[in-house]
């Protein structure tokens, strides 16, 4: 397993140093934008990552008991992190 590397950042005048781990890039690219950037316009990025996890099926009058007589086939999500990235144009 290869270790992190490992930034050291302090606060006024040395105290409290917090350490900060220094993760690669998971990703690097290009944003095109479909024309020109309105002059008063604010843009940003929003980077959001979803979790997804398996859900209790709806119990039907044929099949009362599906959450347990059955694997669960039902997937729900739900947001971990979201992101806002303001970019600017001037």
């Amino acid at each position: 397993m290869s270790k992190l590397p490992i930034l050291y950042l302090t606060g006024n005048g040395g105290e409290g140093l917090i350490a900060v781990l220094m993760r690669a890039t998971l990703w690097d690219g290009t944003v095109t934008l479909s024309g020109a950037p309105a002059p008063d316009a604010q843009y940003r990025i929003v980077i959001a990552e979803y979790e997804e996890y398996l859900t209790d099926d709806v119990p039907s009058p044929g099949f009362p008991n599906v959450a347990y007589d059955t694997p669960p086939e039902s997937k729900g999500r739900r947001l971990v992190f979201v992101e806002h990235i303001e970019l600017d144009f001037g």
